[in-house]
């Protein structure tokens, strides 16, 4: 991957190294206000979390993980969400899920992620209405 594409997807030019490693999946992020959406395109394992964690520096208040393309995610995804989630909500914002595939929706569900944060069918509706606060981080 050059420069240019690291660019083009939002990245430091340093994580070339990190951006090579995880070929098979593809991560961005834009800002539809005030959420911060952070698109995932592939399989979300160990490999892809320094990635993921670049398109959340600032810890951003409100947070959209736009899992529509996402086969298969494992727990290394979970703490990153976990994470997020924590820091939106000691800022007073909020973390959704948007669109988890049957693999993704079972593993949120199982460890009962799904309980804390909200979980929507697609990112259009991840992004309607008003963004409540989530519940207060323990």
């Amino acid at each position: 991957m050059d420069r240019e594409s690291l660019h083009t997807q939002n990245l430091p030019f340093d994580l070339a190294s990190v951006a090579a490693a995880t070929e098979v999946l593809a991560v961005r992020h834009y800002d539809s206000v005030p959420w911060r959406v952070v698109e995932m395109d592939g399989e979300l394992d160990i490999s892809g979390v320094p990635l993921m964690r670049c398109h959340l520096v600032g810890d951003p208040a409100y947070v959209v993980f736009d899992l529509t393309r996402v086969p298969f995610m494992d727990a290394s995804t979970l703490g990153i969400i976990v994470t997020s989630w924590r820091s939106a909500t000691r800022a007073g914002g909020s973390v959704r899920i948007a669109g988890p595939a049957r693999q993704v929706r079972r593993l949120l569900t199982i460890t009962r992620l799904d309980q804390i944060v909200p979980v929507f069918a697609s990112l259009e509706e991840a992004l309607a209405g008003p963004p409540v606060r989530s519940r207060d981080a323990s």
